[in-house]
């Protein structure tokens, strides 16, 4: 008997916004290459990727390279990559909701 893996929610989502940023980056990849006026075999053989498997990726097709990959593309192209996490959506439960205003009060 085969055993169903449910795709939670966060799952989901998180696949979903992959598929994105791996076409924004992958963008930003052909972009990157093409004003330094390198060909993709070029960009492949710095990086260590055939050149399928860069032409992939430059078509957004990157959501399974690793992070290694996506390294060695931002340094090969003078791009380094930035990877952090944003700040919570939601403020904790002890946090004041404060609009800004008595900041400025107490700066007048």
């Amino acid at each position: 008997m085969v055993r169903r893996v449910r795709r939670t929610p966060a799952l989901v989502v998180g696949q979903r916004e992959a598929r994105a940023l791996a076409g924004t980056l992958g963008g930003v990849v052909r972009e990157a290459r093409r004003s330094r006026r390198m060909s993709l075999g070029e960009l492949a053989s710095k990086v260590g990727l055939g050149r399928t498997r860069t032409a992939e990726i430059e078509r957004g097709e990157g959501t399974g390279a690793p992070l290694e990959t996506w390294i060695a593309l931002g340094i090969a192209l003078d791009r380094p990559l930035a990877i952090g996490f944003s700040r919570p959506l939601t403020a904790a439960p002890s946090d004041p909701v404060d609009a800004g205003h008595l900041q400025i009060q107490e700066h007048v």
